[in-house]
């Protein structure tokens, strides 16, 4: 639901559209200062910016284990290293802006991926806060994305490279397999879905996994059977690879 606080000098927010989904090494910019006469420049006031809020419904496949493993370009679990700072993305064609954000995993055990223990990878997700200082305008998006953890916190995670989305850029980063379905929070002896805690993996379970099945050639099989079976046109077909060259712009 989208509701704005207007205020008569600002401009009117344009309305977010509901989209679906689709991580960015972390960059730190460090700035010298010079020392000035006056004191600490004063803190921009954001309360008077009109704000917009949107909730995005997106829904899951539940996928087995196999499924999981299979559309996974990596499989690893790591230690939580935290997030950056949210920011939009403007997608390839014209559609509504969204908001995401990046967080950075140091991974300890490498279960499917061409990756080591000790390398770092980035997780995008989507929801977050983000201020259009042109436009005086605070967009907020929430989502089941919109995942929330504690620094030092060890996960198994179910990674894909982003695919067919107009919302990806080109950069470093993965995205989670089925949304929140490809996360799992780790215990001492098991693994709990954070999306739903009744479903667990046992240690033992991860040795079925195999690391040869390639995503890109599952996806296109995938596809191909919708194509057959008449669930997918060609039109969309063939628009669904045009897609895997086409990138949004990162604000």
């Amino acid at each position: 639901m989208l509701f704005a606080r207007k205020n008569p000098k600002k401009k009117t927010a344009r309305p977010l559209r509901k989209i679906g989904l689709v991580v960015l090494p972390l960059c730190f910019l460090m700035v010298a200062c010079q020392e000035a006469p006056s004191s600490e420049a004063p803190q921009e006031d954001l309360a008077s910016y009109e704000r917009v809020e949107r909730t995005i419904d997106n829904t899951y496949p539940r996928l087995s284990l196999e499924e999981l493993s299979n559309y996974s370009d990596l499989i690893v679990t790591g230690t939580f290293k935290g997030y950056g700072d949210p920011f939009r993305v403007l997608p390839y064609g014209g559609q509504e802006p969204s908001i995401f954000k990046d967080g950075v995993f140091e991974i300890d055990q490498v279960y499917k991926g061409d990756i080591k223990a000790g390398d770092e990878v980035t997780l995008r997700t989507q929801g977050g806060q983000w201020v259009d200082h042109e436009e005086e305008t605070i967009y907020v998006d929430t989502s089941s994305e919109d995942l929330t953890l504690e620094e030092g916190a060890q996960v198994l995670l179910f990674l894909a490279r982003p695919t067919a989305d107009a919302y990806k850029t080109q950069e470093d980063y993965y995205k989670l397999v089925s949304g929140p379905n490809g996360l799992y929070s780790l215990s001492s002896d098991s693994f709990e879905n954070l999306a739903d805690p009744s479903i667990t993996l046992n240690p033992e379970d991860l040795e079925t996994i195999d690391p040869s099945v390639d995503p890109g050639e599952a996806q296109k099989a995938q596809m191909d059977e919708k194509l057959k079976d008449g669930s997918l046109s060609q039109e969309d077909y063939e628009a669904y690879f045009d897609q895997l060259d086409q990138y949004g712009q990162r604000q």
